[in-house]
């Protein structure tokens, strides 16, 4: 009796464990940078397109808030989307942590904190 052999598919393991890797790769690199996951997956008009949406609506946000607009210590609800920018959310924590100005909380902060958020939401 001949035993048949099934080739192997994408369903193994050893099939979906490069891709899965490349996946994880692009989706941190797309963390870190809006639209360099989508550029390393080879899909560089998406890349383009979210790199200029999220920062654009990120750097708009810190420019209608002000300097402090990303705080971890302010509003931990809207840190932490804004830490869905990646790099820049965390970077101008940092910064932002550096100047000492006083907090202004009016309705150009909070349309700023919800300009970063939202730029962090779709980052994610």
């Amino acid at each position: 009796m001949t035993q048949v052999q099934t080739p192997p598919n994408a369903s193994t393991p050893a099939a979906k464990a490069p891709g899965e890797a490349r996946l994880l790769i692009a989706v941190v690199a797309g963390w870190l940078l809006p639209g360099l996951g989508h550029m390393l997956l080879g899909k560089q008009g998406k890349a383009v397109a979210f790199f200029v949406v999220v920062t654009g609506c990120f750097f708009t946000g810190i420019a209608v808030g002000g300097s402090r607009i990303v705080s971890a210590t302010d509003d931990r609800l809207a840190f932490y989307a804004q830490v869905l920018n990646g790099a820049m959310g965390i970077g101008y924590n940092r910064y932002a942590a550096t100047i000492a100005t006083p907090l202004d909380v009016d309705h150009r902060l909070e349309i700023g904190r919800l300009y970063t958020s939202v730029a962090g939401l779709l980052n994610l």
